[in-house]
Formats: structure tokens, sequence, C-alpha cells
């Protein structure tokens, strides 16, 4: 095998991906190694067999380490919708996952959606009973060109089969404007979480005026455990919360979280004049208003007026500190640089500064440098946590070249200690990097942590083919014993 791993970031693991076959592994996998035992030299490409263009967006572990993948595929019709698969613990296919047998579940063309096909997907959660929660918006109408999107919220079996609703409805909208008419009122739910009470929240974004993605609030939406409208939230099931702090007022809420004492956290981006983004944290009481508590009026901002921050990934740990992760574009640089960055706050929405060193970005900022590319265009996309250590994943540019601008992606992790330091144990310096086929490039969209082992998924842009597939690897992590073996995945 000769995946493409560097030693200096990735521990061993180039070393052991080219020996993997020639070499059975003889000993557990270290931190961040490939377990060479699980799939084709510790990573798996699982082909949806529906179309050419499959995009994992979401992961999540149902008991026993069964791994369910959730994105984008595309059938042979190039009609686009959700899709969903579920591995073994070995890494193969379960062919007992959905409703035709053949370990799929595929949404492209479905009759049982109103409009045409091209169902976006953006939400994965896991409710008590491993039932399956997913987050989706489609077009309204016929028209693929259309601007209006339809909210949508479907729930699967634990084996993947989709579930009728009250009234035998395959999926429950997802209004967030109680005062823009649904022809125009785009909703796009970005993510969902399931609270303590076993309630779904929805997070993500509604236009004003019929245009996708000028002039957009972010919106909240909170259903009961059956999909029904939860009216003890904001006495409607829905709020929208505005900053039109300037610029084309963009705002994107990309990620929410849910709180043991049921407050919501939501974090994302919204603009500012100039071209530049801020991160933005609300977060709202179990009634839906605003907590005055956090922050100045329940909101938080972070950000230079010269740079583009983006917020995909939101947690909680512990002790109530919230993390976040995402990406900064450095706008006022020539070649446009985006770095790769983890924060945290304190419980109350207050700048961690116990994380991380003093930084230009402000406290409680990390900034991770993976050495690949000077200047470089490197983001975050999921997050899990494991007691007061935090893994981050995202991509990474493997090069660039003033002429030729920058080069391809690889998945990108790093292992951050509580003070934000990185894991000088984990491959050698608290950064790892790869492709998940050889030659090929990689974006990474999740973890998941499982017993002794990190599970690393994404999009595989193979070297032979112009088309991307699901994509997971399969890590050493062995200090996760001491912590037992339950599942802690992506947010």
């Amino acid at each position: 095998m000769n995946t493409t791993i560097r030693r200096t970031a990735f521990g061993a693991l180039l070393a052991l991906a080219l020996d993997a076959v020639a070499h059975a592994q003889t000993s557990p996998p270290q931190n961040g190694d490939p377990d060479t035992f699980w799939g084709n030299g510790g990573f798996v490409t699982p082909a949806m067999g529906a179309g050419d263009w499959d995009t994992l967006s979401r992961l999540a572990v149902q008991p026993g380490g069964k791994l369910v993948l959730a994105g984008a595929c595309y059938t042979a019709n190039l009609e686009k919708g959700l899709c969903a698969t579920r591995l073994l613990p070995d890494g193969s296919f379960d062919v007992n996952f959905g409703e035709v047998g053949n370990g799929r579940e595929l949404f492209a063309g479905d009759p049982r959606f109103p409009g045409d096909s091209d169902l976006g997907y953006n939400g994965l959660a896991l409710q008590a009973d491993n039932r399956l929660v997913m987050a989706t918006f489609g077009h309204l109408g016929s028209d693929s060109s259309a601007v209006s999107y339809e909210g949508r919220l479907i729930r699967l079996s634990a084996d993947g089969v989709p579930q009728a609703l009250a009234g035998g409805a395959i999926y429950a909208p997802v209004v967030f404007a109680d005062n823009v008419p649904a022809a125009s009122a785009n909703n796009a739910p970005q993510a969902v979480a399931i609270a303590p009470d076993g309630k779904i929240v929805v997070a993500g974004n509604a236009s004003r005026a019929g245009q996708p993605y000028i002039n957009t609030d972010w919106g909240i939406a909170r259903f009961n455990a059956d999909l029904g409208v939860d009216t003890s939230f904001n006495a409607s099931g829905r709020k929208l919360v505005s900053f039109d702090l300037g610029g084309n007022f963009s705002d994107q809420a990309m990620a929410v979280a849910v709180q043991a004492d049921r407050k919501i956290v939501v974090a994302g981006h919204v603009t500012i004049d100039g071209g530049a983004r801020k991160a933005a944290l609300i977060r709202l009481n179990a009634d839906g208003s605003l907590d005055s508590g956090f922050g100045s009026g329940g909101r938080v901002f972070l950000g230079a007026a010269t740079d583009a921050w983006s917020v995909y990934a939101l947690a909680i740990d512990s002790q109530g500190r919230i993390v976040f992760a995402g990406s900064i574009s450095r706008s006022a640089v020539a070649a446009q640089p985006a770095d790769f960055f983890v924060a945290r706050l304190g419980a109350n929405g207050q700048a961690d500064a116990g994380f991380g060193t003093a930084s230009t970005d402000g406290p409680g900022v990390v900034v991770v440098h993976f050495g690949l590319s000077s200047p470089a265009r490197d983001g975050a996309g999921g997050l899990a946590l494991r007691g007061d250590d935090v893994f981050a994943i995202g991509s990474a540019t493997s090069f660039y070249n003033p002429i030729g601008g920058y080069g391809d992606y690889r998945f990108a992790l790093a292992h951050l200690r509580t003070d934000g330091s990185l894991a000088a144990d984990f491959s050698g310096r608290g950064t790892a990097f790869g492709t998940f086929s050889p030659g090929g490039a990689a974006n990474g969209c999740c973890i998941a942590i499982v017993g002794g082992f990190l599970f690393v998924a994404g999009q595989d842009n193979p070297s032979d083919s112009f088309f991307p597939r699901f994509a997971v690897g399969k890590l050493g992590y062995d200090r996760i014993f001491a912590n037992g073996f339950d599942a802690e995945a992506s947010r």
C-alpha cells in the first residue's frame, strides 16, 4: 500500500501503511498510527454504489462500535440526495442497514420528498434508543435553480429504515421564520443535537427575502422526540436571531450543542463591513430566550476587522466550557491564507485565558500549524472531547506555489491538552495529516473516539478518479483505555 502520509506529523504512519500488506501488525497501534488490521492498512473508502460523487459530512457511533456515515450522494441520473451507510467494527458494510438490504440508504429521487431531489445534507444525531435523526433541506417546487429551500427533519430506525411520522409524512418541516412566506423563506438547517431530555434542537439559517445566502438570520427550532414541534420553546417552537453587523448580512449558524441544564449554544459566523467575518456564539435558555448571563446579552464575538472567521464545530466539555473550531482567513494578506483554529470559552462566555498562550487572535484561541505549506489554507471541521483533551479534525493544504497557488488537501488532525498545548505523545508532535488512498487528496470532517481508537472520516479524492467518495481511517490512541470504552463522536 502506498498511502501518502508524512512521518514528521503522523508518527510512523507512512512506514506502517507501506508495510501493511507485507508485514502483519504484531502489536496494537500507537498514538496516531493506523490499525493495519482494519480495512486496507487502516483505511476504508466505502462505495455508495449510487453515482459518482459522494461527500461525507457526518459520523455517528452506535453501540458495539458500529459507524454510521451520512452525507450527500448522486445517482447515476445525477440526482442529488441524502445518503447514509453503516460500517461494522471490522470496517465492512453492514448489509442489514437501510430499507433495501444493501447497506445503504439513499433519498435521491425519492417521491416521498416534494420538489426536486437537490437535498443538502447537514446534520446527524443519535437518539437514546439509537434511532437516527437527520437534518436536511431541499428546493421547493420542481425548479432546482429556485432560491427557496424547505428545511426537513427525518428519522430513521436504528438500522437505517425511514420511519413515518404522525399522519404518515416521512419528514417534519423545519421552519425558522414566522414572518416570511414559505416560498421565499429559505429555511436551511445546518446542525442538529439531542438535548438531555430527548428533545431535538436544529440550528441553521433563514433568509428574509428569498435570497439563499444574503440577508440571512440564525434560526433555531426545537422538536419533541417524535419530531413534533415543541411549542414550549419560544411559544412557537422556533426562534430567529439577527445580528446585522454589516457586509452582506450573510450570517450563518453552523453548529449547535445542548448543555446539561438544557441551555442551547449555537456557533457560527457573521459578516461585517469590508468583506470580513467574526466568529459568533449565542446561548439560549431552555425556553428560547437569550441568556443574559452569557457574554454580552447572550452573544459573544471574536475576530479582527480584517479577518474572515468561519466556525464549523462546537462541543461542551465536562466543566461546561465551550470549545469551537474552524478557520481564520487572513483576507488582508495577498495569498489569502487561512489558519486552523480551536478556541475555548468559559461557561459564561468569557475568553478562557488558560487555553493557549498569548495570541494576536485573542485569549483562548489556539492556531495549529501543520507545516505542510507556507502560507497555508487550513481549517477545522469537527471536534471530539475526552476528559480535558480536545481532538480537532479538518483539512490542510499540501503546498503553496506563488504561480499555481495552493496544492491538494490532506485531512489534518490536532490533539490539544487542557491548556491548549499540543500533545507531544500523539504522533510525536500533537498533529497528524494524510490521505485516505495512495496519491490522493483528502478532506476531514468528523472524528469519533471508540475504545482505544480514533476514527477519522471525510472525503477521499483518489488519484485515479475525478470523483470523491466517503472515507474513514482507524488510528490508535492508547491513553483512552484509562477512561473506558464509551464513544464520543465529533460535533
